[in-house]
């Protein structure tokens, strides 16, 4: 039996994406979309293969992840699994288009999880901004279901099972304390999300999630009413 080869053109455009970076780019190196366009030649096929491969483990990063990479290029971080063997079958996740709407619609534009909006720059990851995924309350691995209940906005950070970022990692020590020395509502405050598991929004901040689904010049005829409403 021939082994497999991305420059098949009669396989199927993950498998040749998939290929092609496992064995011509190699975790850790930098490659350029515009390649992948050379071999596959409809663009927008391109972008979703490589959007289907981080639902199976790959790591690829652009310069939203990296400040380092340009616009054009991607870091190949980790490769997951091998989609071009006979045999493999692409895991359901069972969340259509229609499902992952009524999500955002429902919960805004931000993390339920770390309460970032969507769009924004991380506090602690400058340059990073905070893509938005779907993730599961309860996990399926234990049991969890996609049902909308069980649902809610993540951002890309908090929806990684593993976070492999240049930033150091978190000092428990210096948390712990740093926590310790809130005040006693704010105290009160944290200690209700983690015993929730996510974050509870003010009135304002759910105001503000509305306000991002708005429109450019919505949103800037709002910001000039409530600019002449402060100045009164």
């Amino acid at each position: 039996m021939p082994t497999f080869h991305w420059k098949d053109p009669n396989a199927g455009a993950a498998k040749r994406v998939a290929h092609y970076l496992a064995t011509e780019v190699g975790e850790g190196n930098v490659f350029k979309k515009s390649v992948l366009r050379e071999i596959i030649p409809n663009t927008e096929q391109v972008d979703r293969r490589m959007r289907d491969l981080r639902k199976v483990h790959w790591k690829i990063r652009t310069y939203r992840d990296r400040p380092g990479l340009r616009p054009e290029e991607l870091l190949l971080e980790k490769i997951g699994h091998r989609v071009w063997e006979d045999g493999y079958k692409w895991p359901q996740d069972g969340l259509s288009t229609a499902v992952r709407r009524k999500v955002l619609e429902r919960d805004g534009p931000r993390c339920m999880v770390c309460g970032i909006d969507f769009g924004a720059e991380y506090i602690d990851h400058p340059g990073i901004t905070a893509r938005p995924t779907i993730g599961h309350i309860v996990a399926k691995e234990r049991g969890g279901t996609n049902e909308l209940d069980n649902l809610r906005p993540e951002c890309h950070l908090c929806n990684e099972q593993s976070r492999n970022l240049t930033a150091s990692p978190i000092d428990i020590g210096l948390l712990q304390r740093r926590i310790l020395q809130l005040g006693r509502a704010e105290k009160r405050k944290l200690l209700g999300w983690m015993r929730a598991e996510r974050r509870s929004f003010t009135d304002t901040e759910l105001l503000w999630a509305q306000v991002c689904r708005l429109p450019r010049p919505e949103r800037e005829a709002i910001q000039r009413d409530l600019e002449s409403a402060v100045e009164l």
